[in-house]
């Protein structure tokens, strides 16, 4: 299923914090290697599991996902 990546949001209890670098490094893989795990939501477009894989494709300019 594609889906805009405007239409996700980041669910309000993570808690989870990462360094610039970890994204900065999962984005070179992306574009190196393309998107191998899904980023996973709910019904409300909540991510339940991806959101490193999320920032990562913003900083790379992604419009779907």
């Amino acid at each position: 299923m594609v889906t805009q990546i405007s239409r996700l949001k980041i669910n309000p209890f993570h808690s989870r914090v990462y360094k610039v670098n970890d994204i900065d490094d999962l984005a070179e893989n992306i574009q190196e290697f393309g998107l191998l795990q899904p980023i996973v939501v709910n019904s409300s477009f909540s991510i339940i599991s991806g959101v490193r894989r999320y920032y990562a494709l913003k900083k790379l300019g992604y419009t779907e996902v």
